[in-house]
């Protein structure tokens, strides 16, 4: 099987501990690439990768985490292993422990959150810490550790990918445009239900001339219901960080730009008030696509092909 070791670092011993762990899987029957982090073009044609990183202040090496947010859809679709180095303490390895997989390639011990969650990324097999000797790296411990991901290999598949959830912000954006036009949304239209010849808005009757309503209350109801509620309830499940909440901020944005086209088109008239609301309905739309409302699912990740022969020289081990 053909193999890629990739480590990101700023010290010089990182090309050590992957000249051990290349050494050993190349004794068990593997064909090896050692290749730098920030030097990594592509991961396909590779039925397995290994990735690891120094920590520092609880978070991989820049090169590394790169590497794997850049080609995270290619890695998710070979099995990968993470390995950690460099900071105090560190001297464990684990297999994922948010799934039950088998067969595990190390006992106890936990990744730091920021590295769990770029294992979430790609479906990672394991993660390995090694922590810093005065003489560099533990050669026997990576060679064990390497030794049973060669024994692991043969049944070795994908693992499922765990996305991350999008950033507070965000949902908080989305949240602020939504409530905002709905305060909008809901005050002007009980004006218009409690006060149909929009007195209390100082809108004039003779602006329904072309219109099919006699007074502001239909359209009063519509922009309280449609605009305003579906504003709110869009805007209180993105403050929840709920999951439907882009995809009902996006459907309430598309009801407000509809809102506003029928308005112009009735009412012969553009304000500064419907420009106002234009932006804020385009602004929504960009918010809620932008937190993935109305792409489509993403399939699996077919499992890779390694074929008879692969599977053979692996398991000699």
């Amino acid at each position: 099987m053909r193999i890629l070791i990739s480590f990101g670092t700023t010290s010089g011993s990182a090309g050590q501990r992957a000249d051990v762990l290349a050494a050993t899987l190349r004794a068990a029957g593997h064909d090896v690439d050692v290749v730098d982090a920030d030097a990594v073009r592509h991961v396909v044609g590779y039925g397995a990768v290994i990735v690891g990183g120094e920590i520092r202040r609880g978070q991989w090496q820049y090169a590394a985490r790169h590497l794997v947010r850049r080609h995270a859809s290619d890695l998710a679709r070979v099995p990968v292993w993470f390995c950690s180095f460099g900071a105090p303490g560190l001297a464990s390895a684990t297999p994922r422990s948010s799934l039950d997989r088998a067969p595990p390639v190390e006992g106890a011990g936990a990744p730091f959150a920021s590295v769990r969650t770029l294992m979430d990324l790609v479906g990672a097999q394991g993660h390995a810490s090694f922590s810093e000797g005065k003489d560099g790296a533990d050669g026997d411990a990576l060679s064990a550790w390497a030794r049973r991901i060669a024994r692991a290999l043969p049944g070795a598949m994908p693992g499922p990918v765990i996305a991350p959830r999008p950033p507070r912000l965000r949902f908080a954006v989305l949240a602020a445009l939504d409530l905002f036009v709905s305060a909008g949304a809901l005050s002007g239209g009980a004006a218009l239900i409690a006060r149909p010849d929009g007195s209390l808005l100082q809108l004039s009757p003779a602006l329904l001339e072309h219109s099919p309503f006699a007074s502001y209350l239909i359209p009063g109801l519509t922009l309280f219901v449609l605009i305003g509620l579906g504003h709110l309830a869009a805007g209180v499940l993105s403050l929840r960080r709920h999951p439907a909440g882009p995809l009902a901020s996006l459907a309430a944005a598309a009801a407000l730009l509809g809102w506003l086209g029928i308005e112009v088109a009735l009412l012969r008239t553009i304000t500064g008030l419907q420009l106002l609301y234009l932006a804020l309905a385009l602004a929504t739309a960009a918010a809620s696509r932008a937190l993935g409302a109305g792409r489509p699912a993403a399939s699996p990740p077919a499992p890779p092909d390694f074929g008879s022969g692969t599977l053979e020289a692996s398991s000699g081990n």
